[in-house]
């Protein structure tokens, strides 16, 4: 997961005054900016590549009218990417892809107001996640577990994934850090 570690920047905290807390009193919780993480615009795999993907997205955009992926752009089909032994069978190329698309995945869970192409549709947030990962010993390969948490079925997740690549690239992203609520699996 260093692919999406090296892309979050946390403002670091400032140095903390001194304060008579007798003397204080608060309506509600303070927000402070060290409470904030920026996700920087996403890169897939390389510079190089990433440029490729995105004049490709734009060479599918005049065509269709829409930005999106062309088809044949290579990811690794959602079920696979979620199976437990799913790394142990990839090719190197496909491991590559692997890592950046499980990235994105993660990216797009956290992401408060992805543009993937579903527009007033509900996304599910990282607690989806968090459960999805809880339970998926138990229910390893299991695409009832998986639509159970997050609410749509791996295929729609798929969709939304490549509708959400082109945008992560050229855009960042932000939200405010809560710890994930505990989940039973």
């Amino acid at each position: 997961m260093v692919q999406w570690q090296d892309t979050l920047v946390m403002t670091v905290p400032p140095v903390a005054r001194v304060i008579d807390a007798s003397a204080v009193r608060f309506s509600k919780p303070a927000r402070y900016p060290h409470d904030l993480i920026t996700v920087q615009p996403f890169v897939w795999i390389t510079e190089t590549a990433t440029r490729e993907m995105h004049n490709a997205v734009k060479r599918t955009a005049r065509a269709r009218g829409i930005a999106t992926l062309p088809d044949d752009f290579p990811l690794i089909p959602l079920e696979q990417l979620l199976r437990p032994d799913a790394d142990a069978t990839l090719t190197p190329q496909e491991a590559e892809i692997y890592r950046y698309e499980s990235a994105l995945l993660l990216r797009w869970c956290f992401d408060p107001t992805p543009k993937d192409g579903a527009a007033g549709q509900p996304k599910p947030g990282p607690d989806a996640l968090f459960r999805y990962v809880a339970g998926a010993a138990a229910h390893a390969d299991d695409a009832t577990w998986f639509a159970h948490c997050f609410g749509l079925t791996v295929a729609q997740v798929e969709t939304r994934l490549r509708g959400y690549l082109p945008d992560a690239i050229v855009n960042e992203t932000g939200s405010a850090f809560a710890p994930p609520t505990p989940v039973k699996p």
